[in-house]
């Protein structure tokens, strides 16, 4: 009896390790950086995630988007995300606004507008407790400007009472 229970603990805590090495190999993929651009008194973050691609979607009650992300080799998915007056206490509490778009990997340096903006299905999104404004909104107006130092996306308000109109990553 004494060698089954052995044996199950140490089936156990072999599979517990190989869990936590494989979700620690998943985090050291993921480049999210936090961002010094930022308005006062928030959070800027930017993620870049490599092999991947947005499928939008159009949320049949509300005629809103929203994106999946799945794997497609050469294209990266870029997510810029600002919060603010994050209160832990309610599920609701505070401001967020994200934009998200995607890039041929190859594409090194240029200005993206128009139709070429279009076709990046770059999408805004903002979330707080305010009915009627909260999602995501197609953006075809503005520019994405990328060169070999940073990304620069600069769009025009979207939401009345939006936040950020220039992101530098």
């Amino acid at each position: 009896m004494k060698k089954i229970f052995f044996l199950l603990v140490t089936v156990a805590v072999a599979m517990g390790c190989k869990c936590k090495k494989t979700t620690v190999e998943l985090a050291e993929k993921n480049t999210e950086t936090t961002m010094n651009n930022c308005p006062a008194d928030a959070t800027c973050t930017s993620e870049v995630l490599e092999n991947k691609m947005l499928s939008i979607v159009m949320d049949i009650p509300t005629s809103k988007p929203y994106y999946n992300i799945e794997s497609n080799e050469g294209t990266t998915v870029y997510r810029f995300k600002m919060s603010e007056n994050v209160d832990q206490q309610y599920v609701d509490g505070g401001y967020h606004e994200e934009i998200v778009f995607e890039l041929p990997s190859d594409f090194k340096t240029g200005v993206l507008t128009g139709k070429e903006l279009e076709n990046t299905k770059a999408l805004f999104g903002v979330f707080c407790y305010c009915k009627g404004k909260a999602g995501y909104y197609s953006i075809t107006k503005g520019t994405i400007t990328k060169t070999n130092e940073s990304i620069t996306i600069e769009i025009p308000e979207i939401v009345e009472g939006q936040k950020v109109f220039k992101w530098i990553f």
